[in-house]
């Protein structure tokens, strides 16, 4: 993958959900391993969309490695009118 950027990240995130989550949340293991990129660079970007409201933030329910069902961070976009109105609180879109 080219210079990951934050657009890039959210197409991504949107192939994420369409594809093998039945909930629409991500982890960030499997926002890593669909980005190929280091943890500490998505964590990063995932933090600024939360933060902004592009991005929404829920405990999740996944099977762990020993088979137990455990809750864990789940990410997914937010709704398209929830972020405008997130970016307009942060005071990133002028009216």
């Amino acid at each position: 993958m080219a210079e990951l950027t934050l657009e890039t990240l959210m197409v991504e995130l949107q192939k994420l959900e369409r594809r093998d989550s039945p909930d629409g949340y991500s982890t960030m293991s499997e926002i890593i391993d669909a980005t190929k990129q280091g943890r500490d660079k998505i964590a990063r970007m995932v933090r600024a969309l939360v933060h902004s409201g592009a991005m929404e933030y829920a405990a999740v329910q996944r099977k762990s490695i020993s088979g137990v069902m455990q809750k864990v961070p789940g990410y997914r976009l937010a709704a398209k009118k929830e972020a405008a109105d997130g970016k307009a609180k942060a005071g990133r879109i002028s009216r």
